[in-house]
């Protein structure tokens, strides 16, 4: 089970660094 949370958070957390990493590269290119 603690495992399966882990993975979510870590799911989430790369996730939301993507978001950053195309809301930079959109910035970047406009």
């Amino acid at each position: 089970m603690a495992l399966f949370v882990r993975t979510i958070g870590i799911a989430r957390a790369r996730a939301k660094i993507g978001l950053a990493n195309l809301a930079y590269n959109m910035k970047r290119l406009v």
